[in-house]
């Protein structure tokens, strides 16, 4: 709900979602690595139980990829303006022309 959202993640700045490992009694933790180079920190979550975190994960990651796809999801081609071989329309010549000679080199 839009309306009651505290804060949002650009999932474009992280590397990956995995686990963290269990310290002491909490379970069921994973963090979004961040990616080299960005100055944004690393976030760590805790989900009510296993599979849920499980899911968490795996739809982190899905926004991290489509994240880093970003542009190449925005590109369309416009095939009105498709370029064309430049020669594949020439009248081709005969199979039987010799190959130019290397006469001038030699002078």
């Amino acid at each position: 709900d839009e309306q009651k959202c505290v804060e949002t993640v650009e999932l474009g700045s992280y590397e990956k979602c995995q686990d963290l490992r269990a310290l002491l009694k909490r379970k069921h933790r994973f963090i979004l690595l961040r990616s080299p180079g960005n100055k944004v920190s690393d976030i760590k979550f805790q989900a009510p139980s296993g599979e849920e975190k499980e899911s968490w994960i795996k739809a982190l990651n899905e926004g991290i990829n489509r994240g880093k796809n970003k542009a190449f999801d925005e590109v369309k081609v416009d095939k009105s303006c498709a370029l064309e071989h430049v020669t594949r329309d020439r009248v081709r010549g005969g199979q039987r022309r010799r190959p130019p000679t290397r006469v001038h080199l030699k002078e």
